[in-house]
């Protein structure tokens, strides 16, 4: 039997995160999906919670023994999803890029739905710069060009997907509801 996913995402800023940990606190059913990753784990992080940290030659041995449903390389370090970390009984949830989504849309031991956060380029511009104390305006520059080409109406038509707004903490709330209806018949479906 197939595995079920939802991946959430969306352009930088979108409010693809807060949707995710709102939805995880929301739904029993849910199962968050945590990646792996070759970069050195920040104080701040939880080994288990955030990522799993493994070296780069346990990364290539997962990939050469087909044990990730996706990897890829970002600024020299190495991400990827286990399929070891995929649940059998609940809906799998997680956060990604497009690729990555792409990626997993393919893997044919996944049933994978897609669900797109759009927010308006005022809005996330806004949030990004709210973020940090100090944001760095080069960085989220390059997201949102790196975004542009990700998210554009070509590419999205790789993907099947569900599409919901996020441009205030009205349809946040409501966006949230959406996503659980989501799992919720996700989960009641016969695969």
């Amino acid at each position: 039997m197939k595995k079920k996913l939802v991946c959430i995402i969306g352009p930088s800023a979108c409010g693809k995160d807060t949707i995710y940990q709102k939805v995880l606190k929301k739904s029993s059913i849910c199962s968050p999906v945590v990646r792996y990753t070759t970069r050195p784990k920040r104080d701040y992080e939880i080994e288990g919670k955030d990522y799993y940290f493994i070296n780069n030659e346990e990364f290539t041995e997962k990939v050469l023994n087909c044990e990730m449903a996706e990897a890829a390389e970002f600024n020299n370090w190495f991400y990827g999803t286990g399929k070891d970390v995929l649940k059998d009984d609940l809906v799998n949830i997680m956060t990604c890029d497009f690729n990555a989504a792409e990626a997993l849309c393919s893997d044919s031991d996944l049933f994978t739905i897609v669900i797109y956060v759009e927010a308006t380029p005022k809005e996330r511009l806004l949030r990004a710069l709210n973020r940090e104390k100090d944001p760095d305006v080069d960085e989220i520059v390059r997201r949102f060009i790196d975004d542009e080409r990700k998210y554009s109406k070509d590419n999205m038509l790789a993907l099947p997907y569900y599409s919901i707004k996020n441009n205030s903490k009205t349809q946040l709330k409501s966006a949230v509801g959406e996503v659980c209806s989501y799992i919720n018949n996700f989960y009641n479906k016969e695969i």
